[in-house]
């Protein structure tokens, strides 16, 4: 059974969907549901939190060794108070596809369905992720 064979209207088990994507089901699985990356600040901004004074402005100066030891080659007027503010906090991002909630076994019609607890993927969803593979 080829990929061509497939039907739009037609739903596969994770094992079968992962088979014509050519990827492990369990991979095929957080692929197409929420996967969550942490994006850290760079430490060149972690060093200048640490040393901003009360009015917000920095007071590192070029060349002043860090917490870490690293030597420091920016000036204080590289990174704006508002811009540091803003990038301030470590953030989560979203790479997965969304194409399933499974905490709330909530599917994306025309993508994925829940059946007596198992995750069925369309042709649609296959295609997307043999694209993006």
């Amino acid at each position: 059974m080829g990929l061509g064979a497939l039907k739009s209207r037609d739903y596969y088990k994770a094992r079968d969907a992962s088979r014509f994507i050519g990827v492990d089901a369990q991979a095929l699985s957080r692929i197409t549901g929420t996967v969550l990356v942490l994006l850290d600040q760079p430490a060149s901004k972690r060093n200048l939190k640490k040393k901003k004074n009360w009015k917000g402005r920095n007071t590192k100066k070029s060349g002043e060794i860090s917490e870490e030891g690293t030597k420091s080659e920016e000036t204080s007027e590289s990174v704006s108070s508002d811009e540091f503010e803003m990038n301030g906090k470590p953030r989560n991002e979203n790479i997965g596809l969304s194409l399933k909630f499974n905490k709330r076994n909530l599917e994306v019609r025309g993508y994925t369905r829940k059946i007596d607890g198992e995750w069925q993927y369309s042709k649609k969803t296959i295609n997307l992720v043999k694209g993006k593979t």
